[in-house]
């Protein structure tokens, strides 16, 4: 789970009536899985006690690999028993990929061990909170079912919540009458402090609570939790905070200049550049997901994979992928926005 990108779910199922057997095949266990799931769903019931079995030959295999569902608990906090749930219901329409909106601007309920004051100040209150343990047991779970978690730490904007307990992380925000107008919800990128920060966060070494001991482990926290080679970065809504908070801030475009960028623009582009350097420090290889805007403003993204949401209708979500994709890079579409 931890080396391959998805899994291979490809698997043949034949149930014969004449032999009055079905042969089950795959080359690894999560087409087992899949095709388990299959057999399953052949089974009826034609009167009281009574059980049988579909007659069918079924090859079977997704028509994409990343078949996955979004859950955002940090905006509507779920219980760790409806998140399994969830989980169930994805085993049994064979998807593959948990993509767990974690933290946002309304609340942090994920548990730092490097920064637990983001969690108590963060979160809605102590109940809304996932402990480590919570958390390896939604991966752990998910993984016995075929499905990889991928985190979302969603930044530079979206960051209201991280604020909380670290307020330097934010700058604040301006109108255009110069007037401070409301809370802001987009890191700073002119501080050297912000990278520090994230740094710790990614990638410091700590007394890990991840592991079985209380021996001092090396880890790595959130990728050390998560260890699927893929993470979410976020980035989508970032313009009209870029322009209150960084271009309406007089101490932020002052330090912009100072790093030798004349726009806000390229100021974004200087905050991807050193967190993915953060990020690929921390571990090697590590994909990166982020949503659309990121490449619509021209940020380059690395090799990132563009996450496509927004389109009025099916033309606009195509051409989205089409310019992303006609840009090198590997694109997932949500759709039902």
């Amino acid at each position: 789970m931890t080396s391959v990108a998805y899994l291979s779910q490809r698997n043949n199922l034949v149930v014969d009536r004449s032999k009055g057997i079905a042969t089950l095949t795959a080359n690894e266990v999560w087409g087992a899985l899949r095709g388990m799931e299959t057999f399953s769903q052949l089974i009826y019931q034609p009167k009281k006690n009574q059980y049988r079995v579909r007659t069918a030959s079924i090859a079977d295999s997704p028509r994409f690999p990343h078949r996955g569902v979004m859950i955002d608990s940090s905006r509507h906090f779920l219980p760790v028993g409806t998140l399994l749930q969830n989980l169930d219901l994805m085993a049994q329409n064979k998807m593959n990929v948990l993509h767990w909106h974690l933290v946002d601007s309304e609340s942090f309920p994920y548990t730092s061990v490097k920064f637990p004051n983001m969690t108590i100040l963060g979160a809605y209150t102590p109940a809304h909170v996932y402990s480590v343990a919570d958390m390896k047991k939604v991966i752990e779970y998910a993984r016995l079912r075929g499905i990889r978690v991928v985190p979302e730490f969603d930044t530079p904007g979206h960051a209201g919540a991280w604020g909380k307990s670290f307020p330097h992380l934010l700058p604040t925000c301006y109108n255009a009458q110069g007037f401070i107008s409301e809370l802001s919800n987009i890191m700073d990128p002119t501080l050297e402090s912000t990278f520090t920060f994230l740094s710790s966060f990614f990638t410091k070494l700590l007394r890990s609570s991840f592991a079985s001991t209380c021996s001092i482990h090396s880890v790595k926290e959130a990728l050390a939790l998560f260890k699927d080679n893929y993470m979410h970065f976020g980035g989508d809504e970032v313009s009209y905070d870029m322009q209150q908070c960084w271009a309406n801030n007089a101490e932020v475009t002052k330090r912009m200049k100072q790093l030798g960028y004349s726009s806000t623009s390229q100021l974004l582009n200087y905050y991807w550049n050193r967190l993915f350097s953060i990020i690929d420090k921390a571990r090697a290889g590590t994909r990166k997901v982020v949503w659309q805007e990121v490449l619509d403003m021209n940020v380059p993204a690395n090799t990132s994979i563009a996450h496509v949401w927004k389109g009025g209708n099916i033309d606009d979500i195509m051409n989205e992928m089409a310019k992303v994709t006609a840009n090198g890079h590997k694109a997932i579409l949500s759709s039902c926005w």
